[in-house]
């Protein structure tokens, strides 16, 4: 166990001891009954556990440690009733008892009440220790110490259960911070992007957690994958576009080198539609506006939509013209905020060109 091996069976027991902290009166009595019960534990002995921490709570009740003790054992026995009383009692005796209050929360995550899981697991968080302490032989599965992480990782799991996925992205972030080989919180913001609608941006946190050995993670990840799939079907069909931009000048690019514009007042319009065809996608025209009469510059093409998100709209030509010339020379990029168009920039792959037309 580590904190407390062959601690009590030494001569000469103090009357006061400092633990984590915290000032404990030892009693001689409670502190061999804890100590069976502790071995008891170790050898998953439960039931046993009980009846020795019972023991040592008679011997010592003011000793909250105790409760905490009991209450694990309660807890891997599956009796959540008594655990919650035995941890209850411990905060009751220490509120900011953080070992106490995360296996609390537990309790009630167990219970399906994420309300009072959250409110348990800030408490802990609140009081857990920063440092490191398995140089004093404390581990991450001693009975009485949780690593922050864990603390850390479960509590923003907990909070995108409740939607509140700003703030569990927080302690999520704050677990990979303490560890970032600890792959539960990349598992859990993985998934909260999927509950979110945005399984795209979960991909690379559920491939982590697979690297970092999370068994789960490999079916997650094959579920996110098809979710983008179909939100990219559903974006290419469903995204409606007829609109007519208008240009008051423009840039020209060739192979990334700004070669000329702006020009002082060059009017020009995009026509987007839908295609003109009656094939998928959309049609794209270009018309000179200059001196108020629209002549087409660019004759239609047809173009599909290939990538689409909250900043741009992205469309590729397919096919050919009646002349066989083909329409994949050419792609639009729309750039927008919040659906107002604030330019277009015209793309001719074979020429290395791209045009930039501005608000």
């Amino acid at each position: 166990m580590g904190l407390f091996d062959d601690l009590f069976k030494k001569k000469g027991i103090p009357k006061k001891m400092n633990i984590l902290g915290k000032e404990v009166e030892i009693n001689a009595d409670a502190m061999v009954f804890s100590q069976r019960g502790l071995e008891n534990y170790q050898q998953q002995n439960y039931s046993g556990a009980v009846t020795d921490f019972t023991k040592a709570i008679n011997a010592q009740p003011s000793n909250q440690n105790f409760y905490t003790m009991r209450g694990t054992a309660y807890e891997d026995m599956g009796n959540d009733t008594e655990a919650a009383k035995d941890f209850s009692k411990t905060l009751e005796l220490h509120p900011g008892d953080f070992v106490a209050a995360y296996r609390l929360g537990m309790v009630y995550f167990r219970k399906k009440d994420f309300e009072n899981a959250v409110k348990w697991l800030k408490v802990a968080f609140d009081n857990s220790p920063d440092a490191d302490l398995s140089h004093i032989g404390i581990g991450n599965n001693n009975i009485l110490f949780i690593h922050k992480k864990i603390i850390s990782g479960n509590l923003g799991n907990f909070l995108t259960q409740l939607k509140r996925f700003e703030e569990g992205f927080k302690y999520l972030d704050e677990a990979i911070r303490i560890d970032p080989q600890y792959a539960n919180p990349y598992m859990a913001k993985g998934m909260a992007y999927a509950q979110m609608g945005k399984p795209k941006d979960g991909i690379p946190y559920l491939k982590k957690a697979m690297q970092l050995g999370n068994t789960q993670a490999g079916m997650a990840l094959k579920m996110l994958e098809q979710l983008a799939q179909e939100n990219d079907n559903s974006e290419s069909e469903e995204l409606e576009l007829d609109f007519v931009f208008h240009s008051s000048d423009h840039l020209r690019y060739e192979n990334g080198r700004h070669v000329s514009g702006p020009h002082g007042g060059a009017p020009r319009a995009v026509k987007v539609e839908a295609n003109i065809s009656g094939n998928e996608g959309y049609t794209v025209t270009m018309f000179n506006t200059d001196g108020g009469q629209a002549v087409v510059q660019m004759a239609p093409k047809q173009m599909k939509l290939i990538g689409a998100d909250s900043e741009k709209i992205q469309l590729k030509g397919y096919g050919r013209d009646q002349m066989g010339a083909s329409f994949a020379d050419y792609g639009l990029t729309i750039f927008h905020d919040d659906g107002n168009i604030e330019k277009c920039v015209l793309h001719m792959y074979d020429r290395g060109v791209d045009i930039e037309y501005l608000r």
